[in-house]
């Protein structure tokens, strides 16, 4: 019997709102992934997120029931969800790293979603990583257009006193 995926797309758009709209504040121990619509720029392709889990177990769940149906793309929903399933149950055990995983992801995941970035909050607000750079880079020229270049590194990392206002702002990260 074959699938009926506009279920499946509903079912995905419907659980990328509600973790949009439930878990915007994430805490320091949270993990998140900023992920891109793959389809074409004529559908919205291009326009970025972050989704954030309170535990890596339900961001892989999120990666796996979420990114192969957030496009209308037609394709192979099956498929790709399978093979989806497959690389971020891998992920989630230690079997792969998230390195390896989000390249295999993103193979996979082609037309559909890709993942720029995985990772805790608290990695975003203080890795050395290349990515969590750039969001803050833009966070603080963001806010900090007017202060003098010189008072601050726009890649340092997030000041407590900046964490509310930072977690505020990446909501619009991508968009």
């Amino acid at each position: 019997m074959p699938h009926n995926f506009d279920v499946f797309i509903a079912r995905a758009h419907d659980r990328f709102v509600q973790n949009y709209h439930e878990n915007s504040h994430p805490a320091a121990e949270w993990w998140g992934c900023f992920a891109y619509n793959d389809a074409s720029v004529i559908v919205g392709g291009g326009v970025g997120h972050f989704s954030w889990h309170a535990n890596r177990s339900d961001l892989c769940a999120f990666i796996a029931e979420v990114l192969p149906y957030i496009t209308n793309t037609s394709g192979q929903h099956g498929a790709v969800a399978e093979v989806t399933t497959a690389i971020t149950a891998n992920m989630q055990h230690g079997v792969i790293s998230d390195e390896n995983g989000i390249e295999r992801l993103n193979h996979i995941l082609e037309h559909y979603s890709q993942i720029d970035w995985i990772g805790t909050f608290a990695e975003l607000c203080n890795s050395d990583d290349e990515f969590c750079q750039r969001v803050r880079h833009w966070y603080r020229r963001r806010v900090d257009d007017d202060a003098p270049k010189a008072s601050f590194d726009r890649h340092a990392p997030i000041h407590p006193d900046e964490i509310d206002e930072f977690r505020e702002a990446i909501s619009e990260y991508g968009l």
